[in-house]
């Protein structure tokens, strides 16, 4: 159908349009032209822009090429910034553009990695070891090794570590992630110390809570023992890893065992007693393992981490008062196993070692002290239930 107002303009009939007490005769285009006009009275969205110009300086819109090249949230970031800086902010929006591109290669190396993860075998264990290290040496420790857990390399090599990490919950009741938690101990220790096999203890101390772990109905969750177990599977991890297997193994043994029982003295009265067999079973270490922990305090409950930093100064200040006092820490009893067999008369065997502990325990008990007189006698004493007599 022809207008016959505007010829050739329209095939739709005309439609009237009121404005100014006129009326007026429109085709349809006018018609949303006027509507437009009215009540948007704006560009389309394309061809403005909120708050500049710095998107005009050039005929292509950065939206047009994302969209055109499908790109994700960080890869048109990449290009809007850098399109725009020389208009706009200049070396803020380059190193904003530089933000996004280094987050794109952070996410493809890692997508990367953990597709190749299982190339890890191919290199050799000392290899790997020595960059364990290097990254256990650092000033944050956790970093590397959430890389590692994130790209599955950490499962291929440490799997026991790997393990730590999940939790579980039944009645309510649920544990921490040990995981975590141990990274958070190895940066608590790594603050205070840059002993590396100190740093190790932090990674073991807990390596073997997942085979502990028990639920108790009324309790929660259990991990007894697990700082035994941990401290047998010591060895097995260092050989595997191609660690030391001497002194140094030791000492981590010894950490790793060890390091629950400061905080334990507090749960009832701390006795001397069982401050000297901490520090005869430590010895020169027991610093070192004050450190560890200390480090093993972590809790988001602010209440709970105070009340237990509270009980570690009260058990250093109770090391210190009974090492001042005794002079325990590396003490070897004043009589011998060499001095048992020529007073008495007898060759190696049963006799000396039952006299030998009885003298460490009664000097550790406090029943007598730890001076060569009480000590000489003490042995006559225990020597006489043994039916021995002194020989000369």
């Amino acid at each position: 159908m022809i207008n016959d107002n505007f010829p050739g303009t329209s095939t739709m009939p005309p439609v009237f349009f009121e404005e100014e007490d006129k009326s007026l005769t429109y085709t349809l285009e006018d018609y949303f032209a006027g509507l437009s006009k009215l009540y948007v009275d704006e560009l389309p969205a394309k061809e403005q822009q909120i708050g500049g110009s710095h998107y005009h300086q050039g005929t292509i819109q950065p939206w047009d090429i994302i969209k055109e090249w499908r790109l994700d949230f960080w890869e048109g970031n990449v290009i809007k910034y850098m399109l725009r800086w020389k208009h706009k902010d200049g070396l803020q929006d380059l190193k904003k553009a530089k933000h996004y591109l280094e987050y794109l290669i952070e996410k493809n190396s890692y997508d990367a990695i953990r597709k190749n993860a299982h190339r890890i075998d191919i290199l050799s264990t000392e290899r790997i070891t020595t960059e364990v290290n290097k990254m256990i040496s650092s000033k944050r420790p956790s970093k590397g090794f959430r890389m590692m857990f994130d790209t599955g390399l950490l499962h291929r090599f440490f799997p026991e570590m790997a393990k730590l990490h999940g939790t579980e919950k039944i009645d309510g009741l649920s544990h921490k992630d040990n995981f975590f938690h141990t990274l958070q101990v190895l940066d608590n220790l790594a603050e205070t110390s840059d002993n590396l096999w100190l740093r190790w203890s932090a990674i073991l101390h807990d390596i073997a809570k997942p085979p502990t772990k028990r639920f108790e109905p009324g309790i929660g969750w259990t991990f007894h023992g697990h700082e035994d177990l941990g401290a047998r599977w010591v060895p097995k991890i260092f050989a595997r890893m191609k660690l030391p297997l001497d002194h140094q193994m030791k000492y981590v043994q010894k950490m790793v065992q060890l390091h629950l029982r400061p905080i334990a003295l507090t749960k009832e009265e701390i006795t001397d007693s069982a401050i000297r067999r901490l520090l005869f079973e430590t010895g020169d270490d027991i610093d070192d393992l004050m450190l560890l922990c200390k480090a093993d305090i972590t809790s988001k409950n602010e209440a709970k981490v105070q009340r237990y930093l509270s009980n570690y100064e009260l058990v250093k200040l109770k090391l210190e008062e009974v090492e001042k006092k005794d002079h325990i820490r590396n003490f070897q009893p004043p009589i011998s196993g060499e001095m048992i067999m020529n007073t008495f008369g007898i060759t190696p065997g049963r006799e000396v070692g039952i006299i030998k502990n009885a003298i460490k325990d009664a000097i550790l008990d406090g029943v007598i002290h730890n001076e060569y007189d009480d000590a000489y006698q003490f042995m006559l004493s225990e020597a006489n239930k043994l039916g021995l007599q002194k020989v000369g």
